[in-house]
């Protein structure tokens, strides 16, 4: 989970500096940061459909000065393989204000994510979604290559049998 915590916080970050995840210098390296991050929740987790958005959405909402009495907006849940999880858990970050006498709150160091909050999230879902189904059909493809393999495989074993009892010709082969 520090995995998927940590890089939602790069990912929120970056977008709202302006890097946006593409094939070229920062921006790769940005996609590379969030498609890990979904990968990890996804496969290692067990996490089911579209997640990361809202757990970067939970990181700029943590980013801010934090009342307590303010109710968490996205505390809910995200289905594992292993059962329920929720969001706030994944980020695992205090949920306790920064103290404006140290360095002013949250709000004012961090400004730039919360302007910046429901384009992140968009690119964010954007990005979640594209590598679903880039991963989706990669799988597919995968799985159809196995396949292949596994004929050829048994073929070549067929052959290799048939050579050794004799049966067929080392020409024919």
């Amino acid at each position: 989970m520090r995995v998927i915590a940590d890089h939602a916080r790069a990912t929120a970050f970056s977008i709202a500096d302006g890097i946006l995840p593409s094939n070229e210098g920062r921006n790769y390296v940005l996609r590379k940061i969030m498609r890990r991050a979904i990968y990890q929740g996804r496969h290692t987790l067990g996490f089911k459909g579209l997640f990361f958005h809202k757990v970067t959405d939970e990181v700029v909402r943590r980013m801010r000065s934090i009342p307590e009495h303010d109710p968490n907006p996205l505390d809910d849940y995200v289905q594992t393989a292993g059962g329920e999880l929720l969001y706030s858990d994944v980020v695992g970050f205090q949920s306790e204000p920064m103290g404006s006498e140290v360095i002013g709150t949250a709000f004012e160091v961090y400004s730039e994510l919360q302007i910046q909050r429901d384009f992140v999230s968009r690119m964010v879902k954007l990005e979640e979604e594209r590598f679903g189904s880039t991963l989706t059909v990669g799988l597919e493809k995968l799985d159809e290559l196995a396949v292949d393999n596994e004929i050829i495989s048994l073929v070549n074993q067929s052959i290799s049998e048939l050579r050794e009892s004799e049966q067929f010709a080392r020409e024919s082969a």
